[in-house]
């Protein structure tokens, strides 16, 4: 810390009470001699003599009670050199003459501090619209700034002012506002060296307003020198052999491959925002689905039977058919039934069979021992395992 830092600290703490005063506060008041009625008073009757009672011109800092001050400001030409100390003494600047002094030629920029324990909120409004008045007259009025001038400008060392900030990170229907999904496509296309940086110098200063204004994610970080490439071609509109002295002489290829670098990070940064704003909505409409279906699940009524009950009944049903239609056929067919049954026993078809060995192809006969008229009417079966064995013949 040099002198200048050290000399600001203690006039901080001296605002801030921190050097106790030894005198009563009915000792600090002091009574001046003054002439009472100047105009009536005339010069060659005016007495030259040393006054009395008057207060000294310096007083030490414990015998003098510090006024209770809210801030601490300054004014002064801007410069890169006293940019960075004030920066340093954590002031925060709040007004830029757009103007250069006709004597100095520089332009008059006032900073504050905070002092008081009452909250940072006004110093952060105004902080934030300073910001906000200098990136958008940074095309005009301070085009000629230095890129890296304007970017320490832009850069606060306040950690309290800096957290106070609040970032409006922008949702994927506000970018769409100021970029549409054409002007992503080119992006993209120019990050994959399809088409010339030209073809994009149109949607930089947007790009540009977005970070500096703190319109997109914080996870979205840029280097100091990529900030003020941004800033330069973005904003400032400078052309790209500017840029290049102002970097110390870089080459123009690694200026290009230095802006390259910065749309390519901005690239997929705002692809990834595009990607979550699909998952949410596909989240979102999966959700109102489940919410549809437990709602029509809610609303179903409970079987009154269960599922055995179910399939014995209807097993009942499909046997009560059964029986019914047999007994339908027997009364249709009535006596006739015997007809229809095969005669003979074993012995008598094994002699058939033999007979029909020897016999020509035809008919076989077999011999009827009892009259169709003494063959006995089946009756109705009620046993259930025959009625499975014939099932199982149907089958």
């Amino acid at each position: 810390m040099g002198y200048g830092g050290r000399a600001m600290e203690l006039l901080e703490h001296y605002y801030q009470g921190k050097f106790p005063c030894i005198k009563e506060d009915g000792q600090m008041k002091r009574k001046t001699n003054c002439v009472k009625d100047v105009e009536t008073l005339q010069l060659l009757e005016e007495q030259i003599a040393p006054r009395t009672n008057l207060p000294p011109l310096l007083e030490r800092l414990t015998e003098r009670r510090a006024e209770n001050l809210d801030y601490l400001g300054v004014s002064f030409g801007l410069t890169g050199e006293l940019l960075k100390f004030w920066k340093k003494c954590s002031f925060v600047g709040v007004y830029l003459r757009q103007e250069a002094s006709s004597l100095t030629g520089e332009h008059t920029l006032i900073a504050l501090k905070n002092l008081s324990n009452n909250g940072i909120e006004w110093l952060s409004s105004f902080s934030s619209q300073f910001r906000t008045r200098f990136i958008n007259l940074l095309p005009s009025s301070f085009c000629h700034f230095p890129s890296t001038l304007a970017l320490s400008i832009l850069q606060l060392r306040n950690k309290e002012i800096e957290g106070s900030i609040t970032r409006r990170v922008l949702t994927r229907n506000e970018i769409g506002v100021v970029l549409s999904d054409n002007d992503l496509g080119r992006l993209s296309s120019f990050t994959h060296n399809l088409i010339d940086h030209r073809l994009i110098a149109d949607i930089v200063p947007t790009l540009a307003k977005l970070f500096l204004n703190h319109n997109l994610s914080p996870t979205l970080q840029l280097a100091a020198t990529q900030t003020a490439v941004l800033l330069a071609f973005g904003l400032q509109h400078k052309t790209m052999h500017i840029m290049c002295e102002e970097l110390d002489g870089m080459p123009e290829a690694q200026v290009l491959a230095l802006y390259k670098k910065t749309m390519r990070k901005l690239s997929i940064h705002l692809d990834e925002v595009c990607k979550d704003a699909v998952r949410e909505r596909i989240g979102n409409e999966m959700e109102e689905r489940g919410h549809k279906k437990m709602d029509q699940v809610t609303h179903m009524k409970a079987l009154s039977k269960s599922l055995a009950d179910e399939l014995e009944e209807a097993a009942k049903e499909i046997e009560d058919r059964q029986e019914r239609d047999k007994k339908k056929m027997i009364e249709e067919l009535g006596t006739n039934l015997g007809q229809y049954i095969i005669k003979g026993d074993d012995d008598d078809w094994k002699d058939a069979l033999k007979e029909g060995m020897s016999a020509p192809k035809g008919a076989i006969s077999v011999r009827n021992k009892r009259a169709i008229q003494d063959m006995p009417i089946p009756e109705k079966n009620t046993d259930k395992e025959g009625m499975r064995k014939k099932k199982k013949m149907k089958r």
